[in-house]
């Protein structure tokens, strides 16, 4: 099943934007049947992705929690060369790979790029996409049970530093 939901981040009650900025949400979830039910969020792994383009390398930052839980801080950096949202689909990669790895199955990823997050629609709902990064895409998102994405760069801001300091060691 897939939705998208988008709303403004003055409402409280759906999301966190910044000063009434929209906050758009992606949610391709892959139904298990339990006895009957859905598996849901509640053993949920929140993950905050940023990225950091400078001097042709990407400095990407990842901070998986719960509550107020650090349970995993990734950092590393790459050559890159690309746009902005490009930069954020490589580094949300990079991170989901690594929480593929940790076997976690619920996900809540957030973004601090809302085009990225808006790119993640089209390569969900577009499944006919012949782009390798678009199948590439799909196909390490469908390995979870569930998988949302959200642009909200309040939380995003906490992991910035990840990615700075991963290129600032390149340098």
């Amino acid at each position: 099943m897939v939705s998208v939901k988008s709303w403004k981040g003055n409402d409280r009650d759906k999301g966190n934007g910044v000063n009434g900025e929209e906050i758009v949400q992606v949610r391709c979830e892959e139904l298990i049947q339990n006895g009957g039910t859905e598996s849901g969020f509640e053993d949920g792994i929140m993950i905050a992705v940023s990225c950091w383009k400078q001097n042709g390398r990407l400095g990407m930052g990842g901070r998986a929690f719960r509550e107020d839980n650090d349970l995993q801080l990734w950092d590393a950096s790459r050559d890159f060369h690309g746009s902005s949202v490009e930069a954020y689909i490589v580094a949300t990669m990079w991170v989901l790979e690594e929480a593929k790895k940790k076997d976690w199955k619920n996900i809540i990823c957030y973004v601090d790029c809302k085009e990225m997050v808006e790119c993640t629609q089209d390569f969900i709902t577009n499944q006919r996409r012949r782009e390798e990064q678009a199948y590439a895409f799909n196909l390490l998102v469908t390995s979870f049970n569930s998988c949302t994405f959200s642009f909200n760069a309040s939380i995003c801001k906490d992991c910035n530093f990840l990615a700075k300091m991963a290129i600032q060691g390149d340098l």
